[in-house]
């Protein structure tokens, strides 16, 4: 068959074709290629992940292989009988297990359009952003917003007084999806963090997390100061854990990491949707959709796949001009309004 794409949630062969024994029929693709080790070594990778390999634990070990052997057809057996106890073959992966097997990780393909949003904190606030911004955003084609609430390290507590009041704001436009983040910090347990960031935001906003359209996200970074000299490795296993116990105190089904790709590679535990950025081509200081245009928009090079996923949200610039704001972030998701509410559960 022709050359398979680069790894993406995106299914790539051809139809009555599998990932299947490299000892199968020729519509089963078990690693014969290259390419095709690539998707059968992530297919496996997300196997580890998912506790369905027996003594193996570690996506990066030897297991996986790219090879798709009896080993391999054995653990997609026990992920179906678990997972998907009425498919027609056990043992092979055909476009719904792969479906269902990266199914947090989903990223929509481009054909559904973009949904555009906007992350923001108190620095925001600082340089000129009130909550009529929001409406205005909403007009324009913003449909998502999250605010930063808190962080709490080995330096003390952190508070962004404004959160509640955006969110208020991002709910009242009718955004599709609103959320608060928390920046992930070494030096503290992660529930300790989670209950600070819960009770600050049910101070500013009292039922704001109740809501069905409020969800978290988890800002895991490496922080330096201004000689460059890293004074918080965050690992990326504390974001994820952080947003785990934010999710399970507060009864949500699903948030989003951002942990970036530059900074951790396939290191990133979990099965979060994850929240990337990459500012190439976005340009100069510029209205969203005019840094939008500049960018490669479906195949710009911030959805290449890291950690077994395709990056459900890209931060794409920093500097952009948002609802009359300036200096915003803003952010796309490849996909339509009903598959962000449908990824969000």
């Amino acid at each position: 068959m022709a050359k398979l794409p680069e790894f993406s949630m995106t299914w790539p062969l051809p139809r009555g074709h599998y990932f299947g024994l490299l000892s199968g029929p020729a519509e089963s693709h078990g690693g014969d290629t290259p390419d095709e080790r690539v998707w059968v070594r992530e297919i496996q990778r997300q196997l580890i992940r998912k506790g369905y390999v027996p003594g193996v634990t570690d996506p990066g070990a030897r297991w996986a292989d790219g090879s798709f052997g009896k080993l391999t057809a054995d653990a997609v057996t026990v992920f179906q009988r678990a997972e998907m106890p009425g498919t027609k073959f056990f043992g092979q992966v055909w476009a719904d297990d792969f479906a269902r097997l990266f199914k947090a990780a989903a990223a929509v393909a481009p054909a559904g359009g973009f949904v555009f949003g906007w992350d923001a904190s108190d620095f925001d606030y600082g340089r000129g952003m009130r909550t009529g911004h929001l409406r205005a955003a909403h007009d324009e084609g913003i449909r998502f917003f999250t605010h930063k609430i808190s962080e709490w390290g080995a330096g003390g507590k952190t508070v962004h007084k404004r959160c509640g009041d955006m969110l208020k704001a991002a709910r009242d436009a009718g955004m599709v999806w609103f959320g608060a983040y928390v920046v992930a910090r070494s030096g503290r347990p992660v529930a300790d963090q989670a209950d600070f960031a819960i009770d600050t935001l049910d101070a500013q906003a009292p039922g704001m997390i109740g809501h069905q359209r409020f969800r978290w996200q988890v800002d895991t970074e490496i922080w330096r100061d201004s000689h460059g000299k890293v004074y918080d490795q965050v690992s990326p296993k504390t974001g994820a854990a952080l947003l785990s116990e934010l999710n399970r105190r507060t009864g949500k089904p699903v948030g989003f990491h951002y942990a970036p790709k530059w900074a951790y590679g396939d290191s990133i535990p979990g099965n979060d949707p994850l929240w990337a950025s990459d500012y190439r081509g976005s340009g100069p200081p510029a209205p969203w959709r005019t840094e939008w245009q500049h960018t490669q928009q479906g195949r710009h090079p911030g959805w290449t796949a890291y950690s077994g996923r395709t990056p459900a949200i890209l931060q794409f610039t920093s500097d952009s001009v948002i609802g009359g704001q300036r200096t915003c972030d803003c952010n796309v998701f490849r996909g339509s309004e009903a598959d962000l509410l449908a990824l969000i559960g």
